[in-house]
């Protein structure tokens, strides 16, 4: 499901801009969802989680040119 979420995240962040700008909206999204009580821990951590590993695959696609 992590793949799935990021491949539409990815593909979205074509219209949207650049991923950074993407993945910043997200946290911050995440962030505002964890202080308002808008989201669980275990939904916070999952999104999370999806989260990080759009960044490290990011970072590595970058490294690998």
């Amino acid at each position: 499901m992590s793949a799935v979420f990021a491949l539409l995240l990815l593909a979205g962040s074509a219209l949207a801009g650049p991923i950074h700008e993407r993945v910043s909206d997200q946290q911050k999204r995440i962030d505002e969802g964890i202080r308002t009580g808008e989201l669980t821990h275990s939904e916070a951590a999952t999104l999370q989680d999806n989260l990080n590993w759009i960044k490290e695959t990011e970072a590595r696609l970058k490294a690998e040119g």
